[in-house]
């Protein structure tokens, strides 16, 4: 059989490495093959690990940077639906880390499952000497020491570890539902109950899987063999994989606050404050970027300790008052001009137009936006031209009509959205006018008046 992609780009990977002898014979894997349905029209062309967040960052970027800043020897990333765009940032952003790019082998019809992707790479584990092996989504928005929840598996003596939260019960028919018994052994593994079956004595929430499992790699090639060879089984880890071996094998639940990593400021205030999303809705996307903003965000996307992508002059920069400009995230090269820019993130390369109001948005890299634009609640796709005097966020019934709403009333703009309202010139004449100002790459916002940008703690 001919070996997976293993090909990177040159150039050294700056994430710390950290030699652990424990760690030796773990290996991670990503399942970043997910089409991305749910995040639909930003998935159109690429991988929802792939789509753009925080300003710099890809959503794949964090089980990425939880897998190297925990000390993993090797990281194998599972691709399918769109794999280019994956495989063009982990060679890019990720060059020289021990990352292999892991399609279907030649020969496959493709990956019918999660658990079936992971059996078409048990030949790659067993090359790599994994002993356990640590499966991750390529989705989450999350900073976890898997050293962490590693060592509690090792010393529990258990054969599959599940990492798990409380979720309010209204909300946990969206995950797979857990019950433990006294010490954290799994007793019982539901994937989306209709009904979930709360925590005792907490009628308000359940135990949730956050989908980040650990598993004695015996046991794990077995499983799969055994799951392959059952024509009723969608070959899913939450759906048919977990729910098998509860009774069958030692599962434990791991409580995700022994291994978040906390922001820097609640981290010396002695508190976890634990934060995880699955952005794989509109709306958790939008969400979740909001989480960025203000003084105490939810999760620290420059902390120096836990760095989430190898380029420290690529992350963005927070700014607290500067131009009109409060509460937001600003990627590299972001050109403003006299305009208003609250609780939003820009990604690299936007350009905003006088007289614009921009707020609580996503702008991805690249969109350019005319004089006199209003958009509020909004995720504008990158590379958009937005046009002069564009209206968004003002009138549901209209934002329903020419873009796409989410459930939560957030709107969604393409260019191929904006092309069908009326052809518009790729350029925006204006954008750019004198005393605008521009972000420098790795510094702070410069224009005549001097910066008040404070750029994120770095290395």
């Amino acid at each position: 059989m001919p070996e997976p992609d293993r090909s990177r780009a040159a150039g050294p990977c700056a994430l710390p490495a950290r030699a652990d002898p424990a760690l030796a014979d773990c290996v991670a894997l990503v399942l970043a093959g997910g089409g991305g349905t749910r995040l639909r029209p930003l998935t159109e062309g690429c991988a929802k690990p792939a789509v753009p967040f925080g300003g710099t960052l890809r959503i794949v970027d964090f089980a990425l940077a939880n897998s190297l800043n925990s000390g993993l020897p090797a990281v194998g990333v599972l691709l399918q639906c769109e794999a280019a765009s994956v495989q063009r940032h982990i060679q890019s952003a990720w060059a020289g880390a021990p990352i292999t790019l892991l399609p279907p082998p030649p020969g496959s019809p493709g990956y019918a499952g999660t658990a079936d992707a992971v059996r078409q790479q048990l030949p790659w584990l067993r090359a790599r000497g994994a002993r356990r092996v640590v499966v991750l989504a390529g989705d989450h928005v999350v900073r976890m020491d898997l050293a962490r929840l590693l060592a509690e598996h090792q010393a529990r003596g258990a054969e599959v570890s599940v990492a798990t939260l409380a979720v309010p019960l209204a909300q946990a028919r969206e995950f797979g539902v857990l019950r433990t018994a006294p010490g954290g052994h799994v007793t019982g593994f539901t994937e989306k109950p209709r009904q979930p079956e709360p925590l005792p004595g907490r009628s308000d929430v359940a135990l949730a899987s956050m989908g980040i499992y650990v598993f004695e790699f015996g046991l794990l090639a077995q499983e799969l063999e055994r799951d392959a060879a059952d024509p009723r089984s969608a070959h899913d880890f939450g759906r048919d994989l977990l729910p098998a071996l509860v009774g069958r094998a030692r599962m434990f639940a791991h409580d995700f606050a022994r291994s978040a990593v906390a922001a820097a400021e609640d981290a010396r205030e002695g508190a976890a404050a634990p934060y995880w999303r699955d952005v794989g809705t509109l709306d958790a996307y939008w969400a979740a970027h909001q989480d960025l903003l203000g003084p105490r965000p939810g999760i620290d996307l420059a902390d120096p300790a836990w760095p989430l992508q190898p380029d420290a002059s690529a992350r963005p920069l927070r700014c607290v008052a500067w131009h009109g400009v409060s509460e937001s995230l600003l990627g590299a090269e972001c050109r403003i001009g006299n305009a208003e820019v609250r609780r939003s993130v820009l990604g690299p390369g936007v350009q905003v137009g006088d007289g614009s109001v921009i707020e609580q948005s996503v702008l991805l890299p690249g969109a350019v936006v005319g004089r006199g634009v209003v958009l509020r609640r909004a995720i504008v796709d990158a590379g958009c031209v937005l046009p002069d005097r564009l209206r968004i966020g003002e009138n549901e019934a209209e934002d329903r009509a020419r873009f796409e709403l989410s459930a939560g009333g957030v709107a969604v703009v393409t260019q191929a959205m904006l092309d069908a309202e009326r052809p518009l010139p790729r350029t925006v004449a204006g954008v750019a006018p004198a005393g605008l100002a521009r972000v420098q790459p790795g510094g702070a916002a410069r224009s005549g008046g001097g910066s008040l940008v404070r750029p994120l703690a770095m290395p």
